[in-house]
């Protein structure tokens, strides 16, 4: 389904992964529904469903955005990521805390790196004072552990940050390690 991206006004919220735009289309002007790929947030009766909402509402909300469509989901509403005012909105609401990587559906590895960045600064979801009662991040949803605060992560859990390096960073990496066969 990929297609051409569409520059679209956001005029509304319905949480923290959906939204909807409004896009001139080769048919005219229309109303799409569009959900954020390769993420996941609270629904709106969830605990920390509101803040979700909110904070998409704050990146999006009455401003243009480009559309990137990947695919239509089971309720046909356009698979997307979407760029609003030049801010990545699937990658924000990460990074805020306000979503977690949808593990299923991801292709864009860099984005397990911005939950970890928001994991380790306990931002949002991953603030271990917030109540969470039926999300990821308190192991509530389909008893997914990994994304409880304060689980250890296991090495299959998170890609290592040599799997979504560059072929730059990793030689840097590299020579800014100690060489252990040397301390011995």
């Amino acid at each position: 389904m990929p297609t051409a991206i569409l520059v679209c006004l956001v005029i509304g919220i319905a949480d923290g992964d959906t939204l909807t735009t409004r896009c001139e289309t080769p048919t005219g002007m229309d109303n799409i529904k569009v959900r954020l790929a390769e993420i996941d947030a609270p629904e709106k009766g969830q605990a920390f469903g509101n803040r979700s909402k909110q904070h998409l509402s704050d990146t999006c909300f009455k401003k243009l955005a480009e559309v990137r469509p990947q695919t239509k989901d089971r309720y046909g509403r356009t698979v997307a990521r979407v760029i609003c005012d030049g801010v990545d909105a699937n990658a924000e609401q990460v990074r805020a805390g306000m979503a977690w990587v949808f593990d299923k559906c991801v292709s864009d590895r860099a984005l397990y790196a911005v939950q970890l960045g928001a994991r380790a600064a306990r931002r949002g979801l991953w603030d271990p004072d917030y109540p969470r009662v039926g999300c990821p991040a308190s192991g509530d949803r389909a008893s997914n552990e990994k994304f409880r605060p304060g689980a250890v992560a296991q090495a299959s859990t998170y890609p290592s940050a040599a799997s979504i390096l560059t072929p730059d960073a990793k030689a840097r990496s590299r020579e800014a390690q100690p060489d252990s066969r040397r301390s011995q």
